[in-house]
């Protein structure tokens, strides 16, 4: 028997308890998924932070994923749905990591997997949202015993406004390079880049206020640290100044992880 009980939530949180009932144990789930921003703009990145926690006396085995990890990780217990105005949600991937045969992941009692997501571009459609409006995200996780539960957690709302005037210059430009920009930001450690994008991504984080640099420093230095052309030097400045521009804790905290940890006195 599946018995879902919804939490009080603050907005922009999805949480659900989940009870499924074995015949000699009783496991328990809660899962939660976050998104960074309520309210982005067109070619903003939404970054999603997911648990799973086991609640329960019994060990509960979990279907792996392919899905748009924000490290670089095969494997995901949590994916993603998507859809948009009336809409039902429906599955989302990027498309731009190698199908590999679904694994499992066995979650202790008393244990929680932290997993962080980013969404913004798909390789069939482009960036995920392609005009201003209302979008629904929900998270996603699959029980392993036969048969397979699909859980899903009530849809969060995204709104997608149009970027300010005085984006729309850089955003024209991220549209026009959708593909680089979406590898970017989504698989850093195998995107190829030109010198002259690098250098106009450099030029809008160093030289204009637009609120896209954030995101081009923070993946630029994920690029530094985990592409083909690895640099330490500059894997550093571009985290420094993504934490400087940073207008969330999530971009803020992101940053952090990629400039070097001091050591305790």
């Amino acid at each position: 028997m599946l018995k879902l009980t919804k939490k009080c939530l603050p907005m922009a949180v999805a949480i659900f308890v989940i009870s499924w009932y074995a015949p000699v144990s009783a496991d328990m789930l809660t899962v939660e998924v976050t998104p960074h921003k309520s309210v982005v703009v067109l070619g903003e990145p939404v970054l999603i932070s997911a648990t799973v926690a086991n609640t329960g006396p019994e060990p509960v085995k979990l279907i792996h994923h392919n899905a748009p990890t924000l490290v670089r990780e095969r494997w995901s217990v949590v994916d993603l749905k998507l859809g948009q105005g009336e809409a039902q949600p429906k599955r989302w991937s990027d498309e731009l990591r190698e199908l590999i045969e679904a694994s499992h992941k066995f979650l202790p009692p008393g244990e929680i997997i932290s997993v962080d997501l980013v969404m913004l571009y798909n390789r069939e459609n482009g960036f995920f949202a392609t005009t201003p409006g209302k979008y629904w995200i929900q998270g996603r996780i699959v029980i392993a015993p036969s048969p397979y539960v699909e859980i899903l957690t009530t849809p969060i709302s995204i709104e997608v406004r149009e970027p300010p005037r005085a984006e729309r210059v850089v955003w024209q430009w991220l549209n026009e390079h959708k593909d680089v920009y979406g590898r970017l930001v989504q698989v850093p450690w195998e995107a190829k880049l030109s010198e002259e994008f690098v250098q106009e991504c450099d030029r809008i984080c160093t030289e204009t206020t637009s609120a896209y640099g954030e995101y081009l420093a923070l993946f630029l230095s994920r690029w530094y640290r985990e592409g083909p052309n690895k640099d330490a030097a500059k894997s550093q400045r571009f985290a420094e100044i993504a934490k400087a521009k940073a207008s969330s804790e999530k971009v803020r905290t992101e940053a952090e992880k990629l400039l070097p940890q001091q050591a305790s006195p």
